[in-house]
């Protein structure tokens, strides 16, 4: 009696789609196949996640999205887990708590005066509100405060500035508490479709969006500005030569300069008009820059349809030397470009790419096709991504044309790919401190709005 046989073949390698199904490569994985991840000699369900703090503001604040995850380690070991929302920059306390460090103005004291829905307002002695506090900031009296139960519902959000000693409230304040000192929250903006870009330097954390002057922050108190005539408003940072480097920024008369780079003095970039601090601007052609990046010694300018290297020059005065520049392969994605094992990768115009010293290799044929067909160039543009160093991942993020969330991941280890789907939308991810860890640190991922 005849049977049929079937040569049954285990599944254990990530997605193909670069061909037919009819002709893709044995082992391999066709669409849509999702929430997996790939093991020597086969693969498995991806890993999960679990809630670790409620980031939104409450029913009076709009609901905030998380930028950023930030890992500050400064020199004698103190640890910071640093989180950057599209209005404000938090700390992630031990308790598992958080609080504020976005700037804030505290001169003189306050009276809350409860007048209802539409007339609760402060009234200020000493104060100079005008010049210090703007509509769309918060204010709070200290007594009312509980910094361990941020966000605190006594946040209130300011309507108008009246005058330097009266502000207004949209609805009631509701204080029951003594008057007295109090602070007024300088919240953020950040541009749209823009996110925030961050770079350690000098034992200091410096974080700059498009629409904010250049903030530093160094482990206690507050953020504070750093320059906001010649460090002003820049998209782009990233540690260099002992200096930090920004790029797309305003000049100092105010205009949008967005083939600019500039450097900070040496060591020390709270001064950027020291003869060893300078600007170089790229206006050989109408491309902008698109981005920072470094591999070893190189700083890396990436712009819309091309790649610029910088070196080192050893002169104080021109510290950096632009002579190498590689046309026909750029990004149109800044929040792209993910730096792992001293190379960049990042998506570029048709394909993923990294770039390994200072030639860009393909590295999407696996994937490429099928993501440029379901994302459209505004969500690509749009796409941003980490490295996700336990799993030797690197993760990219986009939202396709139905709306779906997707997370497309290269294990480079493995040199394969596979894509994820959430139940929420991730809007970060990075590496942050965990509290009880000594000297470590996690990989974690921030579900958004």
């Amino acid at each position: 009696m005849a049977y049929n046989k079937y040569l049954i073949r285990p599944v254990q390698h990530g997605l193909d789609l670069s061909k037919p199904s009819l002709h893709m490569g044995i082992g391999s994985s066709e669409w849509p196949s999702q929430n997996f991840e790939v093991i020597p000699n086969g693969f498995r369900k991806r890993g999960g996640y679990k809630s670790f703090r409620n980031m939104n503001i409450g029913t009076d604040f709009e609901r905030t999205e998380v930028q950023q995850i930030i890992y500050y380690h400064e020199l004698d070991g103190t640890q910071h887990m640093i989180v950057l929302t599209d209005q404000d920059a938090c700390r992630i306390e031990d308790d598992g708590t958080w609080s504020f460090i976005t700037p804030t103005y505290t001169t003189g004291t306050a009276t809350a005066t409860d007048g209802g829905p539409t007339g609760s307002y402060f009234t200020g002695t000493d104060t100079l509100w005008v010049a210090n506090a703007a509509a769309g900031d918060y204010a709070i009296l200290d007594a009312d405060h509980t910094t361990t139960t941020e966000p605190d519902t006594s946040w209130a959000k300011i309507t108008a500035v009246d005058t330097n000693t009266k502000i207004s409230f949209a609805a009631y304040y509701g204080t029951t508490a003594a008057d007295g000192s109090y602070k007024v929250r300088n919240v953020y903006t950040v541009p749209t479709n823009e996110r925030w870009s961050y770079a350690v330097v000098n034992n200091a954390l410096y974080f700059t969006n498009g629409d904010t002057p250049l903030q530093k922050y160094s482990g206690t108190g507050t953020a504070s500005t750093v320059d906001a005539t010649y460090a002003n408003k820049a998209r782009y940072c990233i540690s260099y030569a002992n200096r930090l480097i920004l790029a797309d920024l305003d000049s100092s008369i105010g205009a949008r300069m967005a083939n600019r780079i500039a450097w900070s003095k040496n060591a020390d970039p709270d001064d950027w008009t020291d003869s060893t601090a300078g600007t170089n601007d790229f206006v050989d052609t109408e491309h902008f820059i698109m981005g920072l990046g470094k591999i070893g010694e190189t700083l890396v300018v990436y712009r819309e349809n091309s790649v610029i290297f910088g070196t080192l020059t050893g002169v104080s005065t021109a510290p950096i030397k632009f002579s190498r520049e590689r046309h026909g392969i750029g990004t149109l994605s800044p929040y792209s470009i993910v730096e792992f094992e001293g190379k960049n990768a990042f998506l570029g115009n048709s394909d993923f790419y990294i770039l390994e010293q200072d030639y860009p290799i393909p590295i999407g044929e696996a994937v490429r096709r099928k993501f440029f067909d379901i994302h459209n160039e505004t969500e690509i543009k749009r796409a941003f991504g980490y490295c996700h160093k336990p799993k030797n991942e690197i993760r990219w993020l986009a939202t396709d044309k139905s709306g779906i969330r997707r997370c497309w991941v290269w294990n480079y280890k493995y040199n394969e790919w596979y894509q994820h789907v959430y139940n929420f939308s991730i809007s970060c991810g990075g590496r942050g401190y965990a509290s009880g860890l000594d000297r470590g640190s996690v990989d974690v991922d921030i579900p958004g709005a």
